[in-house]
């Protein structure tokens, strides 16, 4: 609307005006937006009359911001309450589903329902940082370039290691730790070897036989199921079981 805006008849009265200012604003109309923004101001050193004007209009305003909040929060009342209601039937859903082996449901025409399984990664559970080992926690640092530059020269030098530790310390104090969770995740996926048969999925037992001599037999360990391995633990830390969804279709 630069000379576009000649096609405006712009009268004099401020809800006209705005009304303007909003069409030139959707259109990207920079030109007009500040030809009207001038209007608009030069509408406030008019009579008082004008300048009433401007103050309904602010009130105004006022009176639908505050119609629209009321109006949101009903809104997000009713969303709340709806998706509540379908939560609640999702679960219902899944647990008759699963309590009876059933995978898919049909009606028809109207639809099916399936339950399918999350992908993604398995959900990791941090019971507190703090009792995590070292190599599972991080600490993130935020410094100045010049701070930055001069661990670049003291690392450069192979000097000055002792007094730059204690700068990173001292820097770092207060910073909370935070989870290393993908190598967390990493370690806990391995398998290592069990601790109460040392790998070998069995173990000798005496009991005593039938005579009541000493006899020999071979028991499966009850840790690892005879498979000879377990999985890592770390303290503080386990991998929850993928939970799953339904699917309506």
């Amino acid at each position: 609307m630069s000379t576009a805006l000649s096609l405006y008849v712009i009268e004099d009265s401020l809800q006209n005006l705005a009304g303007l200012r909003d069409q030139a604003e959707a259109e990207g109309d920079s030109e007009a937006i500040k030809v009207i923004d001038q209007q608009i101001a030069e509408y406030l050193t008019a009579e008082p009359a004008k300048v009433a004007s401007y103050i309904g209009q602010m009130k105004s305003d006022d009176a639908l911001i505050a119609a629209c909040e009321e109006e949101i929060k009903r809104v997000k009342s009713i969303k709340k309450a709806a998706q509540a209601r379908k939560d609640r039937m999702e679960a219902n859903a899944i647990a008759v589903m699963q309590r009876f082996g059933i995978r898919s449901l049909s009606a028809k025409e109207h639809g099916s329902m399936r339950v399918q399984g999350n992908g993604g990664l398995e959900p990791l559970e941090i019971e507190d940082v703090n009792s995590l080992p070292e190599e599972f926690q991080l600490k993130s640092i935020t410094m100045n370039v010049k701070a930055w530059y001069e661990i670049g020269y003291w690392l450069g030098k192979y000097q000055g290691g002792l007094d730059l530790w204690r700068t990173m310390v001292d820097i770092l104090e207060g910073q909370p730790p935070q989870p290393s969770t993908h190598f967390i995740r990493q370690a806990l996926k391995r398998q290592i070897q069990c601790p109460e048969c040392k790998g070998e999925g069995d173990y000798e037992e005496t009991v005593m036989d039938s005579d009541g001599g000493p006899l020999q037999v071979d028991r499966e360990c009850p840790r690892c199921n005879g498979k000879g391995s377990i999985p890592a633990a770390i303290p503080g830390a386990r991998l929850l079981p993928r939970g799953c969804q339904l699917r309506i279709e």
